[in-house]
């Protein structure tokens, strides 16, 4: 993490070790690696978590058949990060996970390769009622820090949905 201080300079943790249990830990040699990124605003406005979930997690990138080999599979447009998307564990369809990485309300608008009946539900997988959209897109609403959990199933809404 690296905070602007006055005067333009930059301060830079590389490592912390502990003084208790042992004040000689953490004393070898090690490797650290990091990024400058510079932007305008503050580290949501300049989409900081954004860029450092691309840097050390970067998307894998599959062939899914499509006309369009370049074309997204799936965008997070606003304040939102999709933190993960998989198979459901009952196999019914498609788990994303998405949240806030800010302080603030955020705002996120989900754009999706293929049509799909939404569910909102838990880390469990559990669906909450009916879906909360159809289509290719959806908008969600997440304070801050909040996690959401949304399922995708295609078909018709009541069938495989339990």
């Amino acid at each position: 993490m690296a905070i602007v201080r006055e005067g333009g300079e930059v301060g830079l943790t590389l490592a912390k070790t502990p003084l208790f249990p042992d004040p000689y830990s953490g004393l070898e040699d090690f490797e650290a690696r990091y990024y400058i990124y510079t932007h305008k605003g503050n580290y949501i406005e300049g989409e900081a978590p954004r860029v450092a979930y691309e840097l050390w997690s970067p998307p894998k990138v599959v062939s899914a058949g499509v006309a369009d080999p370049l074309s997204s599979f799936i965008a997070v447009e606003g304040g939102a990060i999709l933190e993960s998307i998989k198979l459901a564990e009952d196999g019914g369809g498609i788990v994303l996970r998405i949240y806030n990485p800010g302080e603030k309300h955020a705002n996120a608008r989900i754009n999706l390769w293929d049509v799909f009946y939404i569910y909102q539900g838990d880390l469990l997988e559990r669906i909450y009622g009916d879906p909360i959209a159809r289509g290719s897109s959806f908008e969600i609403s997440l304070r801050p820090f909040e996690i959401k959990t949304f399922i995708l199933r295609p078909g018709i809404p009541g069938e495989n949905t339990s």
